[in-house]
């Protein structure tokens, strides 16, 4: 079964028009139009525009994001057994905005975002060891709102904004 899994309302990860959300809801898309929409269980945090990144075709990760100010936390969402689990591992640093791409079975790459700056960084998530290490190399335009993906062992980032307007 292929679930599409969103976080709620305008922004990836969930805002109201007031304030961050922590719900999600679930699609299965191989019900095609007698699908709906059903509510699947609550992250720990409320965050909105935070990076993501699913592994294994069994988990979401969440990184960071913005409740009242920049966030370092990662949540982990298991769709079998439909909970969010609050890790203990930090990111290396609070940012949103950022963007992440999974590279293997083991190994996410959290890139760019804002911290009050624009980001180059590249961290690498090994979520078997639950631990990050820097990447040798850093973007050439540091980035937020970046989009990215993977495909045959190459990541492809594009960018939404790369410059510090805001």
């Amino acid at each position: 079964m292929f679930l599409v899994i969103i976080l709620l309302n305008n922004y990836l990860g969930g805002h109201n028009g007031l304030l961050p959300q922590k719900s999600t809801e679930v699609y299965n898309t191989k019900l095609g139009k007698h699908g709906k929409w059903e509510l699947c269980g609550e992250m720990n945090i409320e965050r909105e525009i935070f990076a993501h990144a699913v592994i294994k075709n069994k988990y979401i990760y969440v990184f960071g994001g913005f409740k009242e100010t920049n966030l370092d936390s990662i949540e982990k969402f298991d769709y079998e057994k439909q909970t969010w689990e609050l890790l203990s591992t930090q990111m290396p640093r609070p940012v949103q905005n950022g963007t992440a791409v999974t590279v293997n079975e083991h190994e996410i790459y959290l890139i760019g975002g804002s911290n009050g700056n624009f980001q180059n960084f590249i961290d690498i998530f090994n979520v078997d060891e639950k631990i990050f290490k820097s990447a040798e190399l850093t973007l050439k335009i540091p980035r937020r709102r970046a989009h990215c993906f993977q495909h045959n062992n190459k990541v492809y980032i594009s960018f939404y904004i790369s410059i510090n307007r805001f």
